[in-house]
């Protein structure tokens, strides 16, 4: 056999050529998922004040977000587990500051973080 009528070898996977994937669907806007997390402890009375920054803490691995996430936790099982007072009950007088700071401190944090990742997508 001449080299005319010699078959060719298959090209190697890293002889192929690079193909750049097609642009895919955009995702939801961030703005749209940082309200979504603020509804969480505004529509639970406070009760779910953990579940965002412990959503937040598994994806940026960050220690204040841990930090808040226990916080917030071990707060609302504090007080949901204190035992009724006879007169005063502090933990009912907590717990609505529960519910408005931690409401609050979600829309700041996933509205910050909103923000960073749209400013991180322009560059």
């Amino acid at each position: 056999m001449n080299e005319r009528t010699a078959p060719r070898p298959a090209a190697a996977p890293w002889d192929a050529p690079i193909v750049q994937p097609a642009e895919t669907a955009v995702p939801a806007r961030p703005r749209t998922w940082a309200a979504l997390w603020t509804l969480a402890p505004l529509l639970s009375l406070g009760i779910l004040s953990w579940a965002p920054f412990t959503y937040l803490a598994l994806r940026r691995r960050r220690a204040r977000d841990i930090v808040a996430a226990l916080a917030y936790a071990m707060t609302t099982t504090v007080l949901f587990m204190a035992p009724p007072d006879d007169g005063d009950n502090t933990a009912t007088a907590l717990l609505p500051l529960l519910w408005i700071g931690s409401t609050a401190h979600t829309s700041v944090t996933t509205l910050l973080l909103a923000r960073s990742t749209r400013k991180a997508r322009r560059s």
